[in-house]
């Protein structure tokens, strides 16, 4: 009974590392999404013709269950609050991908299409750039709260005894 109380510990702490590190891998998912997200607009935009409601839709035919609730919910004649819709429904919680998306997203059906497409482009490259950037520290970061985790769960077991 003592040995499954100490597993159950070890358990618990563990996870409390695991949890914090895949905050941080969230991150670069959610960096990646964004750009899958930008990359479709622009695919969209670039096709002559279409509003920007039939480009929502045909991005939330193919992309992945958080883009299409986030697509679902949101309202394309204004985006000017875009910034907390983004954080609200949970498609990111990155400050720095939400600004980039925001600045996307500002000149959506306010300026020419190739204005657009310049914008967004640009925007595209920043959300690489910040992947780019950022990818080595927080793969290391993750790993180090694994790691961490891993030896407070041992310390836990160790002083229990």
């Amino acid at each position: 009974m003592k040995t499954a109380g100490l597993f159950l510990l070890f358990l618990s702490v563990c996870s409390a590392g695991f949890l914090i590190s895949n905050d941080y891998i969230l991150i670069l998912k959610e960096a990646r999404r964004t750009e899958e997200l930008l990359k479709n607009i622009l695919i969209g935009i670039r096709s002559e013709n279409i509003s920007l409601s039939e480009i929502f839709e045909k991005i939330s035919d193919s992309c992945d269950s958080k883009t299409k609730e986030f697509i679902k919910n949101l309202n394309y004649k204004d985006f000017q609050k875009i910034d907390s819709y983004i954080l609200k429904s949970g498609f990111c919680k990155n400050r720095t991908i939400i600004n980039i998306l925001s600045k996307a997203f500002s000149v959506l059906g306010r300026y020419s299409a190739s204005e657009q497409i310049s914008e967004i482009e640009s925007c595209i490259a920043l959300v690489q750039a910040f992947y780019e950037k950022n990818e080595d520290e927080i793969l290391s970061k993750s790993k180090l709260f694994k790691s961490f985790g891993i030896l407070m769960g041992l310390l836990a077991v160790i002083l229990s005894i």
